[in-house]
């Protein structure tokens, strides 16, 4: 990579950095939170109900929880949903909130509704 096409990369990320005075605050969670998040999960509680809950992201939570041996349910959406998620779009229903519902990402509501 020669210094004009540094310059560039670095002039486009500077234009996509934070506000002045902007702190990223990232949250850890020890011992106990994790427990208590694997309990949830385990009980039924999808990543998006436990990010929200934990205030972290639904991928993080997915990683803490394979990290410590959790095991990871797969929710799918099939063809036996198709009716109940069509209704809830044609309501006015986001994909994302269609997707947390059924525990799943909103990708994987979009693909359901093309798919028919």
């Amino acid at each position: 990579m020669d210094a004009a096409e540094e310059s560039t990369i670095r002039d486009r990320v500077e234009d996509f950095a934070p506000p002045e005075g902007f702190q990223r605050q990232i949250k850890v969670l020890k011992g106990a939170e994790i427990e208590r998040l694997a309990e949830a999960y385990l009980s039924g509680k999808t990543v998006y109900e436990l990010g929200r809950e934990f205030g972290i992201h639904r991928a993080t939570v997915s990683i803490i929880l394979k990290r410590h041996g959790v095991p990871m349910r797969r929710q799918r959406l099939g063809e036996e949903h198709f009716a109940e998620v069509f209704q809830l779009h044609q309501e006015g229903m986001s994909y994302v909130r269609i997707g947390e519902r059924f525990g799943v990402s909103e990708t994987a509501v979009r693909n359901l509704l093309r798919k028919a």
